[in-house]
């Protein structure tokens, strides 16, 4: 029986999920580019952290943060996901309306050039050379570290204890590795469908490429690295159909994702499989024990939108037990990610609400971590919530790579779309700085892809100029 009071904290999740829904469908209007691009991803996260999991919450009446009981803060938390879902919103409604005016004038000649240039068929070959090397280079480094080919056979068995201590100490951009592989063959792709179709071989080896960057993290258990390689995949292969409609089929393919990637948490361990299982089977098993139900329950009441229970926690007491970050929850992390943890000047602002909460930092007992909105709240409340959320989606208005007029733009846009989701969901600083680093090793590979095919271009004119002077 739903009581008043209960009934009354069903308003603003209620409120987020129907603003978050609308606002996605017309955002979108079910469209490939607009539906892979940064708006739709970080909307999508927030509804289901602030919207759909406070809803799950309250009909299994479930009020728990790791053992503390958070109802009392379970109020501000679902005003603070509604107010950032708007705001979101919003800006991105002025911000568009603002680009659109502002687009009016003609496209300059240069840049009509600079969008039309063909990429030459090298460098799609180059792409695939050098996104394998990638990935040859991840696995010789995880080889090494754990002693042989023996230790991907244990990687395949599930996430374990003894597999995570032989990877401690590897920097970040290790995992990550398989990210940029993908993005470099999405970018190359969506460079060069602007002028001409790939080939049925060159689609069926760029799919292949992307297969084989799923698996380093689908063994690792990382999703963190697993949905950027999919979404780079996605984007990289939508450039022809960018502003056409979902068909049937695309509706069906993203639902069994969604509940594929909603399983991956609850198999990807080497406990939660039946022996001799492997990540397929396990995935198979779950899925008919749970059902369907089963996982919607599994993905909104488990740690993957746990983000609105630490907001439930930590909001109620920063500004009065704890006081408000005052810009080190966003620009202080921001300083601190390159630093090992071991050398860092300073305790993160992060780690320091978890010592305040379990008395302990990340690692040593538990590990939440606050969505986009919870890390903007800590700085400064409902002022640095609005402020920060009205230029992300000021930003994500500006998102559009079929008007790249370079391709180290072209790239920077791939990666932000195939980053948002997990920046959005959790420890955004920490993912930026993972974004950044790929970014610059993605740079540096389409230079050397650059160079190398203006070199062959050299080298055909010298040699033409050798063999048929009389043409010039």
């Amino acid at each position: 029986m739903i009581n008043a009071e209960s009934a009354s904290l069903y308003i603003w999740p209620v409120l987020t999920t129907v603003v978050g829904a609308l606002a996605w469908a017309f955002g979108t209007r079910f469209r490939y580019g607009a539906v892979l691009g940064p708006f739709s991803l970080v909307l999508a996260i927030l509804t289901a952290i602030f919207g759909l999991r406070p809803l799950f919450m309250l009909n299994a009446s479930s009020f728990v943060f790791y053992g503390k009981n958070i109802y009392d803060g379970f109020q501000i938390a679902s005003v603070i996901g509604f107010v950032s879902v708007l705001t979101f919103v919003v800006a991105f409604w002025i911000s568009r309306a603002h680009k659109n005016f502002n687009n009016k004038a003609p496209i300059l000649k240069s840049e009509e050039r600079t969008l039309q240039t063909p990429v030459p068929a090298r460098a799609t070959r180059n792409s695939f050379l050098l996104s394998w090397t990638i990935l040859a280079l991840w696995l010789l480094i995880v080889v090494t570290r754990g002693g042989g080919l023996d230790y991907i056979d244990l990687l395949a068995e599930g996430r374990s204890a003894l597999a995570a201590e032989t990877l401690l100490g590897v920097p970040t951009i290790v995992p990550a590795l398989p990210v940029v592989a993908a993005l470099l063959v999405a970018c190359v792709r969506f460079s060069r469908e602007r002028t001409s179709l790939y080939s049925p071989l060159l689609a069926i080896l760029y799919w292949v490429t992307i297969a084989l960057c799923v698996i380093p993290p689908s063994l690792l258990g990382n999703r963190r690295f697993l949905i950027p390689c999919l979404l780079a995949g996605l984007i990289g292969a939508s450039g022809r159909r960018w502003h056409n409609r979902l068909s049937l089929r695309t509706w069906v393919l993203g639902a069994a994702g969604f509940v594929a990637i909603a399983i991956f948490p609850f198999v990807r361990s080497a406990g939660s499989r039946r022996q001799s299982t492997d990540l397929l089977g396990a995935m198979a098993d779950y899925l008919d024990a749970e059902g369907f139900r089963g996982v919607l329950n599994g993905f909104f009441l488990s740690y993957d939108t746990e983000m609105f229970n630490w907001v439930a926690y930590f909001a109620p007491r920063i500004g009065s037990n704890i006081s408000f970050g005052f810009g080190r929850a966003t620009f202080g992390e921001a300083f601190l990610a390159p630093f090992p943890a071991t050398s860092a000047p300073y305790e993160s602002w992060s780690n320091m609400l978890l010592t305040y909460a379990f008395g302990a930092p990340c690692g040593v007992s538990y590990c939440p971590v606050p969505s986009i909105a919870g890390t903007l709240y800590a700085d400064l409340g409902f002022v640095s919530l609005v402020i920060g959320m009205s230029f992300i989606g000021w930003s994500c208005a500006r998102f559009d790579p079929t008007i790249a007029t370079t391709q180290w733009k072209l790239a920077t846009s791939l990666a932000i779309a195939a980053f948002a989701p997990v920046i959005a969901r959790g420890n955004p600083i920490s993912q930026l700085w993972i974004m950044a680093q790929c970014c610059i090793i993605l740079y540096l590979l389409l230079f050397a892809i650059n160079r190398s095919v203006r070199k062959r271009k050299r080298s055909r004119h010298n040699s033409a100029a050798v063999r048929f002077p009389t043409s010039y």
